[in-house]
């Protein structure tokens, strides 16, 4: 199921996010998970830019699984630093273009609202009850670009993966 992305076909949203994913690639600072394996690398930044300009999270995480970018087995460190071998979630083709459209998407609704002269909210996806916090663009989105942790950026705690962010009208 697609993360509801108020603002992704409005305000030139798309060309910003492809400008923030170019700036990123170009710069050398695009996030490249440990999910993917070693030689995914180009393929999946030709399908991530594919995906900003005419998909969604959805489509995105369809390529990564059906071009088999996904490593079988990661690596990761348990609560004592030991690190441990383990089988690639089922789904985390899912949770990597999620979190990874969702913080471009973030990126380009914060620049359409600057140069607006509009601030941001942020919402959560599958909690309609949530209190909506109103933040500056310029500042979100410098938090963007440095953390790829977006409840840092946002302000909210950790663990709301369902935030994201439109422009506030």
């Amino acid at each position: 199921m697609s993360l509801k992305l108020v603002d992704l076909n409005k305000d030139s949203v798309r060309n910003l996010m492809l400008e923030e994913f170019e700036q990123d690639v170009k710069e050398d600072k695009l996030f490249i998970s440990n999910l993917l394996n070693p030689g995914s690398r180009d393929k999946y930044i030709y399908l991530f830019s594919e995906a900003i300009l005419k998909g969604d999270d959805s489509s995105l995480a369809r390529t990564i699984l059906i071009n088999g970018l996904l490593n079988d087995k990661i690596s990761q460190r348990d609560y004592t630093g030991k690190v441990k071998i383990m089988k690639t979630p089922k789904d985390a083709h899912i949770t990597l273009a999620e979190e990874e459209f969702n913080r471009f998407y973030m990126r380009g609704v914060c620049k359409a609202a600057a140069s607006q002269g509009k601030s941001v909210k942020v919402y959560m996806h599958d909690k309609p009850e949530f209190k909506q916090i109103t933040l500056d663009p310029v500042r979100v989105l410098g938090d963007l670009r440095k953390h790829i942790e977006i409840y840092k950026a946002l302000k909210v705690p950790y663990g709301s993966d369902g935030a994201s962010l439109q422009i506030n009208d």
